[in-house]
């Protein structure tokens, strides 16, 4: 229960809003965290807004605002939501606005045998601006204006266990209103932890949860039933300098949607995992793991009470019906050494497969949903080099990927593809005069620092009982640019990226393209700094493509296109926050040029 009087957001009180705007669209959005002692108890408050404006100037939103007071026993919680569209609009009557309020008290005591409980007791209640757009909650039915209803609820826990830590909780809260207005739930949850060895040295935790909920709401829009049953188990079990984890568990779930706009659906899924980390020695590493899942789905649509298109959608909901099964194994291979300033090389083998079947559906038609086949293996293998590491990003990588998507069905065997893909990329952005730190020579006075990477893309797509559809790619490219000025903040940096990117068919082993798209974009930036505190950044960046096509009778004239943008950034920091601002001018040829901006800030209180 305390995940209904808890709010989330950090324990600390702060301010925070950011914009931007961009090809015509504006986007707000704040929040404010109060974290404080009222009354001799806790309080936190939270709130948050985020609008969006479009190009026509029309402005929509939504906002939430809650607080919480806890003090003994007691404890009081506030939320209020709110939803406002058509807003600066030329027709004032579209305009709408709704809001939605919640109110909770409880009181919390203790019984014998280390048993927990609490009582609730609230209300419930919503308000609606309607416009002449705004929709009914149910179809063909006009909104509502309001409602309300009462809340009322309690909540039983223990804790305790020596031997096995174990932990029992279950919820109830009911609404009682006129039924306009809903807000139901029931869960209740069970878990432990132990040791099967008895020393410690693995941990079993094992859990079952049960929930459900109903909710109607002319605010949100929405009148639904949720449920959910869910038990699980983890178990790690460390041996040596390897470490074995096993997780399994089994999940039940349904959904309606008592407006009919959806489909209603039953899921029934069971997931396991094996899991091993290992040390070899000599700098080897390995991760293996091996993934299972099934699951099964139903659909339900809402009943019209016509009885030929009720029988008709009952029976098209039985052939859409599901079973989904994915096998996934991954192996990765990793080694390491010291030598040259630290360098690491790793391997990774991923392998996995994804079965869907309709059992209801034996002989389906082209336009039912497909039984597949999708099998995918892929390998990768990176290098990272100690003084040339920075973060995630390897310094050489290649990736192979083969793809085969199968539809097992004859009506629906045309769409069987298969995708072969190769990809590498050398990434030398931090700095080439690292190779003169690997050799030893001090490189603290050069500030004139190189950039530069390549990368490539080939892939290929064939349909195999469609020899005439074949679809190839390729794709080269390079960045060279050169920084200047202190590592930590240069004052200027200059970069220049080319691609080339061609597409086409594929007869035989060749290729033949049809369209060669070339681009290179130039960028440069830099940095002003006023104070210790202050710094400013102009930049300039632009982007030029050309594409040429291939008809039947030549290559057609190429189109050629232009984005260029000028602009400043700011940042500011000082002892309790901080400021980062974008202003700048962007245009396209042929056709369309406007102004670009933005802002983000943040104080802490």
């Amino acid at each position: 229960m305390d995940t209904v009087f808890s709010l989330p957001g950090a324990d600390t009180s702060r301010v925070s809003a950011s914009g931007q705007h961009q090809t015509g669209v504006s986007t707000l959005r704040s929040q404010a965290i109060d974290v404080d002692s009222i009354l001799g108890g806790s309080w936190k408050a939270l709130d948050t807004t985020s609008f969006r404006g479009d190009e026509h100037g029309i402005w929509s939103g939504n906002a939430f605002a809650s607080g919480a007071w806890t003090r003994d026993s007691l404890d009081l919680l506030w939320r209020w939501w709110g939803h406002t569209s058509g807003l600066l609009g030329p027709d004032p009557s579209v305009a709408d606005h709704a809001w939605l309020q919640e109110a909770l008290s409880r009181w919390r005591f203790a019984l014998p045998w280390g048993l927990q409980a609490g009582a609730m007791a609230g209300a419930l209640a919503e308000r609606q601006d309607t416009g002449t757009a705004t929709l009914g909650l149910d179809p063909g039915q006009p909104p509502g204006e309001g409602a309300a209803s009462a809340l009322w609820g309690g909540e039983a826990g223990w804790s305790g266990g020596k031997t096995i830590p174990t932990t029992l909780d279950a919820l109830v809260m009911e609404d009682q209103g006129d039924g306009r207005l809903r807000l139901s739930r029931r869960s209740a949850g069970a878990a432990f932890l132990t040791s099967l060895a008895g020393d410690g040295s693995d941990s079993l935790r094992a859990f079952a949860d049960w929930d459900s909920l109903r909710l109607r709401s002319q605010t949100f829009l929405t009148d639904r039933s949720e449920g959910s049953r869910e038990i699980g188990a983890s178990w790690a079990l460390p041996v040596r300098h390897n470490v074995w984890t096993f997780d399994g568990s089994w999940v039940s779930s349904d959904r309606r949607d008592l407006t009919g706009r959806d489909q209603g659906q039953d899921l029934t899924g069971a997931y396991g995992d094996i899991d091993f980390a290992g040390i070899l020695g000599a700098g080897w590493s390995q991760h293996q793991r091996l993934s299972r899942s099934m699951e099964d789905r139903a659909w339900t649509t809402q009943r019209t009470g016509i009885p030929a298109t009720d029988s008709a959608q009952s029976a098209q909901d039985r052939l859409d019906g599901d079973r989904t099964g994915i096998l996934q194994l991954s192996d990765t291979l990793r080694w390491t050494t010291k030598c040259g300033g630290g360098w690491t090389a790793s391997a990774g083998l991923t392998q996995s497969l994804r079965q869907v079947r309709h059992p209801d559906n034996p002989d389906p038609v082209s336009t039912d949903r497909p039984d597949e086949d999708l099998s995918r293996r892929s390998l990768t293998v990176s290098v990272f080099g100690g003084e040339w590491d920075w973060g995630q990003h390897p310094l050489a990588t290649w990736n192979t990927l083969l793809q085969e998507d199968v539809f097992p069905r004859a009506s629906q065997s045309i769409q069987t593809t298969r995708r072969l893909e190769n990809r590498f990329a050398i990434d030398l952005d931090p700095s080439l005069l690292d190779a003169a730190r690997l050799a030893g020579r001090d490189t603290s006075s050069h500030w004139l620092r190189p950039l530069g990477g390549v990368w490539g893309r080939e892939q290929r797509n064939r349909w195999r009982f469609d020899t005439s559809r074949t679809e190839g790619l390729l794709e080269e490219g390079w960045s060279a640019g050169l920084e200047a000025g202190p590592e930590s903040r240069p004052w200027v940096v200059l970069r220049w990226v080319r691609w080339r990117v061609w597409t086409g068919t594929l007869p035989g082993q060749d290729f033949a393209p049809d369209q060669i798209q070339d681009s290179w974009a130039p960028e440069l930036s830099g940095a002003i700094p006023l104070m210790d505190s202050i710094v400013l950044r102009p930049w300039a960046k632009s982007q030029v493509e050309h594409i040429r096509i291939w008809n039947d009778s030549g290559w057609v004239p190429e189109v050629r296109s232009l984005n260029s943008s000028v602009g400043m950034d700011l940042s500011w920091a000082w002892s309790i926050g901080w400021l980062r601002a974008n202003a700048g001018w962007e245009w396209n040829e042929p056709g369309w040029g406007g102004w670009t901006g933005g802002f983000s800030a943040q104080v802490f209180l």
